[in-house]
């Protein structure tokens, strides 16, 4: 990316992906999955993409192992994959704990992932509301899952969330933020020492649905609001610091680059499954920011 791009402009990095989502910076690159592709990737500051492994189920959120083993979330599958030099394994299997499809996860330092449920299928609620049909399923909470680093698996805890959405860890290990779509808040819960999750509060009410969270080393978020096309930092109570648009449909974003201030953004035009991959015009675009990752 130039450096005599303005910082409220975004460049795009890479394109035509189906729909790009859930990006993790890692070890110099930007990783993230193209849910309606069928694939986790990887794009290099200057643009090149690698493939790293089909995955069944619609590929979502991503994280490591301590021993930098990736994981990857199936969301229909409802399951928890792993991917080692190309080769996809069961990790973890939610399916007796949810029939509802499953979203992002973060992975803790420890090992410990927590990944969202959805409570109904977003996908046909979507299609059917913009379709005009009222045939779409209803609104349903749902769970954030603790999965163990030897793939064991129970409920995070006792809280029912308003669509679990983009999930990041905080400034410390002990914090977990959760985006709550249907609730227009992030959300903020402790880590205990067994990996269970306390204290449901909130973080900051919002006028908009969130979307994917991005951390900067301040504590304040980047936020995907990908009903009014833009990304919006916002810090802890709900000041909105700045927004940017997207000329998409923002989905999610991440903190990275050599210097770990660029912003990676994740859009697309439509979130349709068929028609997303019919134009292929989903992409990744980055700008720069004041503010770097943690």
């Amino acid at each position: 990316m130039s450096d005599d791009v303005p910082p409220t402009v975004l460049s795009v990095l890479a394109g035509g992906f189906a729909m790009v989502e859930c990006p993790r910076w890692r070890d110099g690159r930007l990783y993230f999955s193209d849910m309606h592709g069928g694939f986790v990737g990887s794009v290099t500051p200057d643009g090149a993409v690698t493939v790293i492994a089909e995955v069944t189920g619609t590929p979502a959120g991503l994280g490591w192992l301590p021993d930098g083993t990736l994981l990857v979330v199936s969301q229909e599958d409802r399951k928890v994959y792993r991917i080692d030099e190309g080769q996809v394994s069961l990790h973890s299997d939610l399916s007796h704990l949810t029939d509802s499809p499953l979203n992002d996860m973060w992975v803790s330092p420890t090992g410990h992932a927590y990944v969202g449920g959805m409570g109904f299928d977003i996908h046909a609620f979507i299609a059917a509301t913009e379709a005009g049909r009222t045939d779409g399923p209803a609104f349903a909470y749902a769970r954030v899952f603790q999965v163990r680093p030897d793939g064991s698996v129970a409920p995070a805890c006792d809280v029912d969330f308003m669509f679990p959405n983009g999930i990041v860890g905080g400034l410390t290990p002990r914090q977990v933020l959760v985006a709550e779509s249907f609730g227009l808040k992030i959300s903020s819960c402790d880590v205990e020492d067994d990996g269970t999750l306390s204290g449901h509060r909130l973080w900051a009410q919002l006028d908009f649905a969130p979307d994917g969270l991005a951390l900067d080393a301040d504590g304040a978020l980047w936020v995907a609001d990908p009903t009014n096309d833009r990304i919006v930092h916002v810090a802890e109570g709900g000041e909105v610091l700045q927004e940017l648009p997207t000329g998409a449909k923002c989905l999610s974003a991440a903190l990275g680059g050599a210097n770990g201030d660029t912003l990676f953004v994740c859009t697309t035009p439509v979130t349709d499954h068929e028609r997303a991959v019919q134009l292929r015009d989903s992409s990744i675009c980055a700008v720069r920011v004041a503010v770097g990752a943690p």
